[in-house]
């Protein structure tokens, strides 16, 4: 009797344990990242974006009060000034 409840015990700690496991997979795969990705658009609109400005080969604008750049052609954009406060 005795084996059979330590049994059952372990079986049910075991399907405890796996539905956590699927729990906490599914909940990191529905997470958005809390970074955005380099070199991919914002999921939202750009409210900080400002002053932009096209030459022959770059694109410059301000984006929270610092200063970036970026090829023409696309790309990722470069810090080249950034505001401390």
């Amino acid at each position: 009797m005795k084996k059979q409840h330590v049994r059952l015990s372990l079986a049910a700690l075991i399907c405890l344990i796996l539905l956590f496991c699927i729990y906490s997979a599914a909940r990191l795969q529905a997470a958005p990242p809390a970074v955005p990705v380099a070199g991919q658009p914002p999921a939202g609109p750009t409210r900080l974006l400002r002053y932009a400005d096209i030459s022959k080969d770059k694109v410059a604008f301000s984006y929270a009060g610092d200063l970036w750049t970026a090829s023409r052609e696309g790309g990722a954009a470069v810090p080249r000034h950034r505001q401390r406060w």
